[in-house]
């Protein structure tokens, strides 16, 4: 984090079932439908067994999200988040932090491998 507030939702790869990965149609069959910061376990029961794992970093903080491991965030405040190309991504706002702003500066390789969720889809069956 450069600067301002950001709070991060990460879960293993172990909970993969449990995120409803691949279930609907309409996503990405990497992705999952769930709201990490307020999942709807009315529409998907078995999210009650997911370990979610929160974090809030402020300007000066680092994250390290281990490989395949499913991640969520959200700004507390205005955002920039740059990639490695140094373009902006996206921004959004929080009322909780209105007075403030979120540069983020991150680095994301591909999220899975076509073998590894072969693996991962055998290991569910």
């Amino acid at each position: 984090m450069l600067k301002g507030h950001e709070e991060f939702a990460i879960v293993s790869p172990i909970f993969r079932q449990n995120l409803y990965v691949g279930a609907l149609e309409e996503l990405d069959p990497v992705d999952t439908p769930l709201d990490f910061f307020d999942p709807d376990y009315r529409q998907y029961p078995f999210a009650r067994d997911v370990n979610f794992l929160h974090a809030k970093l402020k300007a000066g903080d680092c994250m390290y999200v281990p490989a395949y491991f499913y991640i969520q965030s959200r700004t507390l405040g205005t955002s920039e988040v740059y990639g490695k190309d140094k373009k902006k991504m996206q921004g959004k706002t929080r009322k909780d932090y209105d007075d403030e702003e979120s540069i983020i500066f991150t680095h994301q390789y591909a999220a899975h491998s076509q073998i590894v969720d072969m693996v991962l889809s055998a290991v569910e069956d």
